[in-house]
């Protein structure tokens, strides 16, 4: 897997069809492309735990209009994977139905085994300009909360 700056923008994976990378101040942007299995999702979580390690949240913007399969191993390998990563919101956009679907069994099931699962919200929208919107009202939430 190739490394690069947390901070200094896009980020392929070796041989992984999936991009990660981290935008100030706190948001972890994926596009997951064409069929993934547990080896692509255990890379993703691993290089998504190395990046949140300093930060109290990280909040996923998931692209995942070119996302093909994801077998089980790879579901549950992302669950497992991404339970140390203080995800604090989840904003998937594109997709066909089937994509969304595959994507709402992940990210439930992250939820369901995070402590913090009510912290997490998981939402679908057309536009990354949508999902970036909500993302930004969930960060301001999330800074509300941390004041009082």
């Amino acid at each position: 897997m190739s490394r690069t700056n947390p901070s200094s923008g896009s980020q392929r994976q070796g041989g992984l069809n999936a991009t990660l990378k981290f935008e100030a101040p706190d948001i972890l942007v994926t596009a997951l492309i064409g069929d993934l299995d547990a080896a692509d999702t255990a890379r993703i979580a691993a290089e998504a735990r190395r990046i949140a390690a300093a930060r109290s949240w990280a909040l996923l913007l998931c692209d995942i209009s070119r996302i093909g399969t994801l077998t089980s191993e790879a579901r549950r390998t992302a669950v497992d994977g991404f339970r140390a990563v203080p995800i604090r919101g989840i904003a998937f956009y594109g997709g066909s139905r089937n994509s969304r679907s595959q994507s709402t069994l992940m990210a439930n099931a992250m939820s369901l085994l995070s402590s913090r699962r009510d912290e997490s919200p998981i939402r679908f929208f057309m536009t990354e300009a949508e999902a970036r919107t909500w993302l930004g009202q969930r960060r301001d939430e999330l800074k509300r909360v941390q004041r009082r």
